[in-house]
């Protein structure tokens, strides 16, 4: 049944739990999964633009990420002032580039500068929302703007402080760049705040920072949990292999290793390293990462 703008934020709550279990990002890690009272916006005036934002979030198991794009552009088309919507498209936006996938059939496409302008689209339409701001702080993180980026993470702060899930989420991106006590700070308050309704990956920026500091057994323990969760994911293996390749567990890191080329036999060294730099890691923590994927065994381009 169409959903009423009357109803949304008892909709909103029963679709939390599938949403936050359908999206877990595979290199990000937690759900976009946002509250109107959080918001400033009116409602959208059409019930199939409201269905389609809300649903737009898990389009992982909901149609794929083209069919998402389209309800989108559809619903803003109808309702171009909803700024949930612009917010929602600036995040598709930011997750077709890290996945490395074009919307649309433009064959120039650039996801960069979309992000940016939906999002700022949100922000004048709802100032004073969180979700806003949010979708413009991952839009410059992902440009490679830190000002701005840290600008509206204290704005995102300061608006919600108790969104568990986005402040987790915000709180990776940080520790990503290499602001890993910052970060870590963050993901910590979400996780004893409410840890219900943060995705077993958002210890990434936890784990990852024990690893870059050569706190293998704490990294393990951190990792941990998120392998659990998706344990047949690529990225695991990827991970264990330069994890136990510098912590000496030299066997454990050739098996993971050659796990990672059994489900990926293209997989290359330079291939982490370009999706660490996509995803705007601190270079450091690349450049730690290659030689410890290189010890594993991992083939480089060029290799005979």
């Amino acid at each position: 049944a169409a959903v009423s703008p009357a109803n949304i934020v008892e909709v909103q709550d029963r679709l939390a739990g599938r949403i936050a279990s359908a999206i877990a990002d595979d290199s990000r890690g937690v759900a976009f999964v946002d509250r109107v009272a959080d918001q400033t916006a009116a409602a959208p005036n059409d019930q199939s633009s409201l269905d389609c934002i809300l649903t737009a979030g898990y389009w992982r198991s909901e149609g794929g990420m083209q069919a998402a794009y389209q309800c989108l552009i559809a619903a803003l088309e109808r309702d171009p002032g909803y700024a949930a919507g612009w917010a929602r498209l600036a995040v598709l936006y930011t997750e077709s580039y890290t996945d490395g996938q074009s919307l649309g059939d433009d064959p120039g496409y650039d996801p960069l500068p979309l992000m940016l302008e939906a999002a700022r689209k949100a922000v004048k339409l709802a100032p004073n929302s969180a979700m806003a701001h949010s979708a413009l702080a991952e839009a410059h993180y992902y440009n490679g703007e830190q000002k701005q980026f840290l600008a509206e993470v204290a704005k995102v702060l300061e608006l919600n402080p108790n969104d568990t899930g986005t402040i987790a989420w915000l709180g990776t991106l940080m520790a990503f760049s290499g602001r890993w006590d910052e970060g870590g700070a963050l993901i910590e308050k979400a996780l004893a705040f409410n840890p219900s309704v943060v995705t077993p990956s958002a210890r990434y920026g936890l784990a990852k920072a024990h690893y870059y500091r050569g706190e293998y057994a704490e990294a393990l323990e951190d990792f941990q949990p998120i392998w659990a969760a998706w344990d047949d994911y690529w990225v695991n293996d990827l991970n264990r292999a330069y994890l136990y390749a510098d912590w000496d567990k030299h066997e454990k890191a050739e098996e993971a290793a050659a796990a990672l080329i059994k489900q990926r036999p293209d997989f290359v060294v330079e291939d982490a390293a370009d999706i660490y730099r996509r995803l705007r890691f601190q270079e450091a923590y690349i450049d730690k990462m290659v030689g410890a994927l290189k010890k594993a065994g991992l083939p480089s381009r060029g290799d005979s």
